[in-house]
């Protein structure tokens, strides 16, 4: 928390994208709610030219902290939130059950997740909501289990953006490409844009990073952006 970087977007000449906290976590439990709000005022009150992207492993506080300050209420009665796009981190398939339901019981104007870094097969077609209903995350449409079975409508509510990386520096873990590439597959199918930042250490493809996209499998030179960000 540096107090003296809450007014940076406000010297910002132009419009900007604006990763908010993205090498750390705003809703971590030692972050005050009280400092969280008043990163929400510069965002929403202070800074509307400008999108922030606030990415989170804590989903759940951070919709507690939306509904109990009121800023979710705000932003569905007068779309405070158009500029705050909202998203999770999920390195497997474990924290995509987890995290991604949860992210999207909130409503903002865009959420995404960032698999980074990517260390396992992540299908997020099909998430568990509760143990009779699970969610397709790239379409929103929900599917029933137990005693109604069958697909419900679209919730309205899912990834409008996927980041997918691999994990570098010493000791980092291997991404094997194929889970990058099923996971690319899954979006193009449901129309959804993937960024892919980096290949850190995958398979096959010893000491390649992001520094070279040139030197990566064609078919993982992917950087595409939502229309709306």
């Amino acid at each position: 928390m540096i107090e003296s970087r809450l007014d940076e977007p406000l010297r910002l000449q132009k419009a900007a994208r604006i990763g908010v906290q993205l090498m750390g976590d705003l809703f971590h439990e030692e972050v005050p709610d009280t400092f969280i709000n008043r990163i929400f005022v510069v965002m929403i009150d202070k800074a509307p030219a400008h999108t922030f992207l606030v990415l989170t492993k804590r989903p759940r506080r951070m919709c507690y902290f939306l509904q109990i300050t009121r800023w979710m209420d705000r932003g569905i009665l007068e779309g405070l939130t158009q500029n705050v796009w909202l998203g999770v981190t999920a390195e497997n398939q474990e924290q995509a059950d987890l995290r991604i339901p949860e992210l999207l019981r909130i409503r903002a104007r865009g959420h995404f997740v960032s698999i980074e870094p990517m260390l396992g097969p992540v299908d997020l077609r099909d998430l568990p909501i509760n143990e009779n209903t699970h969610v397709n995350a790239l379409t929103g449409r929900e599917r029933f289990t137990g005693a109604i079975n069958g697909f419900g409508t679209s919730t309205g509510l899912h990834l409008a953006w996927v980041i997918i990386g691999g994990e570098s520096g010493p000791g980092a873990r291997r991404m094997d490409c194929n889970w990058a590439l099923d996971t690319m597959e899954q979006c193009k199918v449901a129309g959804v844009p993937v960024f892919v930042k980096q290949l850190g250490t995958a398979q096959g493809l010893d000491n390649i990073n992001g520094a070279d996209m040139s030197e990566w499998p064609e078919a993982l030179r992917v950087r595409q952006w939502p229309v709306l960000l």
